[in-house]
C-alpha cells in the first residue's frame, strides 16, 4: 500500500498487520522510500518513517465488518472499488530534486477518455512478481496495461473502479503489486492496484474517491471522528487484503 500523499514514490511498508480486532497482536510499522528492492530497506540511502493512522472510505466499512466477524473466505469481496486508504506518517520524507519523483493525481479520468485516445497504454508500478524472471518478487518493476469497461457480473466490487481484462495484457500487476499506482503516459496517477480475479485486474479509482482524498490532502489536521466520506483508524490498525498484496 502506498501513501497517496507521496504517490509515485518507491515506497514499501514493513510489519503491516490487521488491527487488534482482527488479530491478537498489534505492531507498529515502518514506511521505506527510495528503494528499488525490498532488501534495500536498511541501506544508508533509503529513508523510513513511522505510520500513525490509516483513513479509508466509508464504502469500505462493510468489508472491515466482515473481517471483524471472521468472514474471510470470499477473498474477492475485500478488493475492488473501495479498496483505498491514506496513510499518515509521523513526519514528512525529505524530498530532494532528482531523487524522488512525485506523480500528480488525475481526478478527471474516465474510461471514455481512453476510448477516445485509441486505447492508450497505462502503467503500473510495484514490487510484484515478474513471471519471466526467477526470484523476482521484491524488485521494483513497471508494467504496461490496457484498460476497459468494468464487468458487472463478478464478485469483486467494480462499481466506480478501473478495470483491465487479464487476457489483453502481458505485463499486468502480479503478487506484490497491491497498493501501487496506475498512471498514464504523463505520470498522472488515476488509481491504486487492488486485486486480480475472475479474469480481471481491478483498481481503485482516484476520480471515484476525489472527495475522500482531497479532504485529507488539504487538511493538516485530520479529524478523529467518522463522517460520510471516511473512517479513521489510529496507531497503525488497518491493512487491506487483496490477491495482489
Amino acid at each position: 500500500m502506498l501513501d497517496i500523499r507521496q504517490q509515485g514514490v518507491p515506497v514499501i511498508l514493513r510489519e503491516l498487520i490487521l488491527p487488534d480486532e482482527f488479530l491478537p497482536v498489534s505492531l507498529s510499522f515502518m514506511v521505506h522510500a527510495n528503494l528499488t528492492h525490498i532488501d534495500e530497506r536498511f541501506s544508508p540511502y533509503t529513508q523510513f518513517r513511522f505510520g500513525t493512522q490509516f483513513n479509508y472510505p466509508i464504502t469500505y466499512k462493510n468489508q472491515c465488518d466482515q473481517l471483524n466477524h471472521g468472514f474471510i473466505d470470499n477473498h474477492d469481496e475485500f478488493g475492488g472499488s473501495p479498496d483505498i486508504s491514506i496513510l499518515t506518517l509521523n513526519r514528512k520524507f525529505n524530498l530532494m530534486k532528482g531523487w524522488i519523483e512525485i506523480g500528480s493525481l488525475n481526478y478527471n479520468y474516465s474510461i471514455n477518455n481512453t476510448q477516445e485516445k485509441n486505447d492508450e497504454d497505462f502503467f503500473v508500478l510495484g514490487y510484484g512478481e515478474d513471471k519471466s524472471m526467477e526470484n523476482s518478487i521484491g524488485q521494483l518493476r513497471l508494467g504496461i496495461i490496457k484498460l476497459g469497461e468494468c464487468p458487472k457480473h463478478i464478485k469483486i466490487p467494480t462499481n466506480g473502479a478501473i478495470c483491465s481484462n487479464i487476457n489483453r495484457n502481458h505485463q499486468g500487476p502480479d503478487v506484490g503489486d497491491s497498493g501501487g499506482p496506475i498512471f498514464d503516459i504523463n505520470g498522472r496517477v488515476i488509481g491504486i492496484t487492488s486485486i486480480a480475479g475472475n479474469g480481471w485486474y481491478v483498481f481503485s479509482s482516484v476520480t471515484t474517491h476525489k472527495t475522500f482524498i482531497q479532504q485529507h490532502l488539504y487538511n493538516d489536521t485530520i479529524n478523529s471522528t467518522t463522517d460520510g466520506n471516511n473512517n479513521n483508524i489510529n496507531t497503525l490498525k488497518y491493512s487491506n487484503s487483496t490477491d495482489l498484496s
